[in-house]
């Protein structure tokens, strides 16, 4: 998984939104830091490109570790939980 996470990463584009979508009911937590630092790494050295989360089903575990590597004014969820998140 993460060989393509970085694959996918190395593809994306080079400025402008880059949405990172993920579906999760665990994982392995020291993979989903890996990827988190990566998240992070990318968006402190690379300013025009702008990371968001897209959580659209289940996230858990090590799904929630990966989210928190995102910048806290740039997490995104889909419609339904930015309405009815408490």
């Amino acid at each position: 998984m993460y060989a393509f996470f970085r694959d996918r990463l190395a593809a994306a584009p080079r400025e402008g939104i880059v949405v990172v979508e993920l579906s999760t009911l665990g994982g392995d937590p020291e993979v989903a830091r890996m990827m988190g630092e990566d998240i992070r790494y990318h968006s402190e050295h690379e300013p025009r490109r702008r990371f968001v989360f897209l959580g659209k089903a289940a996230i858990y575990s090590a799904g929630a570790t990966f989210t928190s590597f995102f910048a806290r004014p740039h997490p995104l969820l889909d419609p339904w939980h930015a309405h009815n998140d408490p």
